[in-house]
C-alpha cells in the first residue's frame, strides 16, 4: 500500500476512534447525572438546577416532575437543589479530566486504554 494512502487510513480511524471515545465520555456524564429520590428518577442537570433556583427565591416547597413525568412534592427546595448542585460538580470535574486525558492521546492504543 501507498505510504500516504497508509497514513491516511490510520489518520481516519485515529479520528474515528477519537470522535467515538469523546461520545461514550459524554454518554457516561449524562448517566452519572441521575439519581433518586422519594422514589423517582432524577437529572442532576443545569435545567433542573436553574429552574429550583428561582423557585426556591419564592418557596421552600415545591411540585416537579420526575424524569418520567410522575409529579413529586419536594419538602426541602433547598437540601434538593444543594444534592443536584453536588452531583453535577462531581461529575463535571470528572468528565473534564477524562476528556482533557483524550486530547493528549496521540493514538489509537492511548484512547483504547482509557
Amino acid at each position: 500500500m501507498d505510504e500516504r494512502l497508509e497514513k491516511a487510513l490510520q489518520t481516519a480511524n485515529f479520528m474515528a476512534s477519537l470522535n467515538l471515545t469523546r461520545k461514550a465520555s459524554f454518554e457516561e456524564f449524562n448517566q452519572n447525572l441521575n439519581f433518586y429520590q422519594d422514589g423517582c428518577s432524577f437529572t442532576a442537570n443545569l435545567d433542573i438546577i436553574a429552574k429550583l433556583t428561582g423557585i426556591m427565591q419564592h418557596t421552600n416547597t415545591a411540585i416537579i416532575l420526575d424524569n418520567n413525568n410522575i409529579p413529586v412534592e419536594i419538602k426541602d427546595l433547598k437540601v434538593f437543589v444543594n444534592r443536584c448542585v453536588a452531583i453535577y460538580t462531581e461529575q463535571s470535574e470528572k468528565y473534564l479530566a477524562k476528556y482533557q486525558n483524550i486530547k493528549k492521546q496521540r493514538n489509537i492504543g492511548g484512547l483504547i486504554s482509557l
